[in-house]
């Protein structure tokens, strides 16, 4: 195995032996796995070559040595619709999607295979930023380093001016926590378009994930049509968090491009200090009437679960919206589908006002073990509900907040 900065800058050679130029970049296309080395980029004083590979006879840390003698005028100027692994790959970040985090650049490692000179890696340790500067055979460790598989990282979206082709499949498939993990080590801008690429759903969910202080400025940094549809896909209170962090022109502008009953429930839950069981509540709760059968509060959670909305209740409520009990989904599973629902709700449910304050949802949640809370106004009628994972901010190690919450007005 080599490295690029073991042959970066070294003698190109011709057959006859004369010594033609340096080697200044390795050129490769990003459509293998293990993509193997196209061509080889030769300066001289007339500018820079690309050799293909075809015409390579080898390149080793002593130097490279072509098949043939070298003529400039044969050799175009490399084009910029291939990858150079010096000039866009060494010193950036790239996904490593099995770590979940963003790793710099330090070198890049090179395997033969048969008459292929392939990239099988990424070295970002500080041996091979040591390589790079030709201390590396000073170190008294000879163990081999450790490389991030090329294989299992993407290269990130925004690495300056070249922007490279991405295969977002892998990082589609993270998990939305692993995602944000990713993107809270990006620039508000690399974020963004990152979140732009991937379908609008995996985005929210990535988004909702992301520490407090990344989540406004990477919903401004995105394109207004598409943090829209991110919105839309989010949660209403969480939407609502994020929102209360940016500034209120760009949070109007959002919300005129959102489809106007879920830009009216944002609004609303804004209007609610972030200190209350408003600030925390969810308003997309799932209810039937009373006199209602089973089957109907099973279409109800069929409807609902469309939405992406997690239920763990129905709530029952009388024709003004008072809430008169709860019933659970294991309690929907047992019973027949005809049984009406006041013969098989929990009538002892809990609730909240709508201004009790955080710490009081909290001790609520705990102290009855409760994954949820049924949120209530002054006359008893239903608002919405706090999940326990609404509320882990209140009562969780400081290490473990990555939920936002949102700031007062």
């Amino acid at each position: 195995m080599s490295f690029l900065s073991q042959v970066r800058g070294r003698p190109v050679f011709d057959a006859d032996g004369a010594r033609v130029g340096t080697l200044r970049d390795l050129l490769i296309t990003a459509d293998s796995p293990y993509p193997p080395i196209s061509a080889v980029v030769v300066g001289d004083a007339a500018g820079l070559h690309a050799v293909p590979w075809s015409g390579v006879a080898s390149v080793a840390a002593q130097g490279a040595t072509l098949k043939r003698s070298f003529k400039a005028a044969n050799f175009p100027a490399p084009t910029d619709d291939v990858i150079w692994l010096a000039r866009d790959v060494l010193d950036k970040q790239i996904v490593n999607t099995t770590g979940a985090r963003l790793v710099r650049v330090n070198d890049v490692a090179l395997t033969q295979l048969d008459s292929d000179l392939r990239v099988a890696g990424v070295d970002n340790s500080t041996l091979g930023l040591l390589r790079r500067i030709g201390l590396g055979r000073f170190l008294l460790s000879r163990a081999a380093p450790r490389l991030i598989d090329w294989e299992q990282v993407d290269i990130t979206p925004a690495l300056g001016e070249i922007r490279l082709r991405i295969p977002y499949d892998r990082l589609q498939k993270m998990h939305p926590a692993d995602i944000a993990e990713v993107v809270s080590q990006m620039s508000p801008a690399e974020a963004a378009d990152v979140l732009e690429a991937l379908d609008d759903e995996t985005a929210a969910r990535a988004m909702a994930e992301l520490p407090e202080e990344h989540q406004a400025a990477v919903l401004s940094a995105m394109e207004p049509e598409e943090a829209a549809d991110v919105l839309e896909e989010m949660e209403p209170d969480e939407a609502a968090d994020v929102l209360g962090d940016v500034r209120e022109e760009r949070a109007e502008e959002l919300m005129a491009l959102m489809e106007p009953s879920a830009a009216d429930e944002v609004r609303n839950l804004m209007a609610y200090d972030e200190d209350t069981a408003g600030g925390l509540m969810n308003t997309s709760v799932v209810t039937v009437p009373q006199g209602a059968t089973l089957a109907d509060a099973i279409a109800a959670v069929r409807r609902a679960s469309g939405d992406g909305d997690e239920i763990s209740q129905v709530y029952v409520v009388d024709a003004d919206g008072h809430v008169m009990g709860h019933i659970s989904l294991a309690a929907l599973l047992v019973n027949p589908p005809g049984v009406n629902v006041n013969t098989v709700m929990q009538r002892d449910i809990y609730t909240v006002r709508i201004d009790d304050t955080d710490e009081e949802v909290a001790r609520m949640l705990v102290h009855y073990g409760l994954l949820s809370v049924a949120v209530v106004d002054a006359e008893d009628r239903l608002m919405g509900e706090v999940a326990i994972a609404d509320a882990i901010d209140l009562f969780a190690p400081r290490a473990w907040r990555t939920r936002p919450r949102r700031a007062r007005a």
